[in-house]
């Protein structure tokens, strides 16, 4: 019952996406330069796209021409349906028909964000806690998305964190999304002097074999905290895996018992956030990537009340990252990649 409701979500969003996002927008701009659309192929050329759209969303499909096709049609077409609402209002209020410098806005646009989208930031942030003994220092990073992101960008991550001088790294889900990546790739891991800790995002689950694929990881120094937690260093960590429901997590965070250590809960998405605060002392998470592409940020707040940034109860903090990759398109606008360094402190 639940693939087929969840089969019947993706088609109609798939609909509705090759509609308003890969059609409209160009619609209103070839109309505006002169030219007619004919009905019928525009009634095909949406079916087209929606089985596309379908077909590589339900599917571990990895064809390069169709994963193109569909990221660079979402991010074109997103930012073409937005200037098509703010030429319609422009052209009502000033006689201007501004439709026609739809190209001009979309190519500043995506210069912009795939510059902005090779860049990666170093966030530092201070938690203290009378709970820690001795100061440490961790990196966290979430969203890689191996297979959309090259090995050489998993490169950089790496030299960025080595030099950082971090006791561990935290990753937090999302690491690979792509059936197509070579895990002999991850060998890199082995050049950091750090222990890596693991959990699951909802992209690892996507790509084929993934659960004999997710069992390898250890082969390259990372170990998973999925449904786990370990001790390091005099801090308690806790994984929990997301290929469960987020009643599953929450049973599985009342089977563990109170503890005077500092607690880190590492959980991809960030919707426990007010059911676990009383639980941890700390809470790293991603999946939002900050919205990734304003304004698009402002319907990730509506499923993601907690969607990026620091926040606090009582003596409790959660971290949710905007990740150090790009989901989809390689574009980042309104939103930064990000390593995030922990620098946890006896108060």
């Amino acid at each position: 019952m639940l693939r087929i409701f969840r089969i019947s979500l993706l088609v109609c969003v798939g609909f509705t996406s090759s509609y308003f996002i890969y059609y409209l927008p160009y619609y209103f701009f070839l109309t505006s330069v002169g030219l007619d659309i004919n009905y019928w192929c525009s009634f095909f050329y949406v079916l087209f796209v929606a089985f596309i759209l379908t077909l590589y969303f339900l599917t571990s499909l990895t064809f390069s021409p169709i994963k193109l096709f569909v990221y660079s049609g979402l991010v074109i077409g997103f930012y073409g349906l937005i200037y098509s609402f703010i030429s319609f209002v422009i052209n009502n209020f000033f006689d201007f028909n501004a439709i026609l410098f739809m190209p001009i806005f979309l190519i500043a646009v995506i210069t912009y964000g795939c510059l902005n989208a090779r860049k990666i930031k170093i966030k530092t942030i201070e938690i203290s806690s009378k709970k820690i003994k001795r100061n440490k220092r961790l990196a966290f990073i979430s969203d890689v998305h191996l297979g959309s992101q090259p090995v050489r960008y998993l490169s950089r991550i790496i030299d960025l964190i080595k030099d950082s001088n971090v006791d561990a790294l935290l990753i937090g889900g999302d690491l690979i999304d792509s059936s197509s990546f070579d895990l002999r790739s991850l060998d890199i891991f082995s050049s950091l002097s750090m222990p890596v800790f693991f959990v699951t995002g909802n992209h690892e689950f996507y790509i084929k074999d993934s659960q004999n694929k997710l069992i390898e990881l250890p082969d390259y120094g990372i170990i998973s905290l999925d449904n786990l937690t370990q001790i390091f260093n005099g801090i308690e960590l806790i994984g929990l895996g997301d290929n469960q429901s987020k009643k599953d997590q929450l049973n599985f965070m009342n089977t563990i018992n109170s503890s005077s250590r500092f607690r880190i809960l590492l959980v991809h998405k960030p919707w426990l956030w007010p059911d676990v605060h009383d639980q941890v002392d700390l809470m790293l998470s991603g999946h939002t990537h900050a919205g990734q592409l304003y304004p698009f940020h402002w319907l990730v707040q509506l499923q993601f009340p907690f969607y990026y940034g620091l926040y606090n109860h009582n003596q409790a903090q959660a971290y949710v990252s905007s990740g150090v990759g790009c989901w989809g398109p390689n574009v980042r606008v309104g939103s930064s990649n990000e390593i995030v360094i922990l620098n946890l402190k006896n108060d």
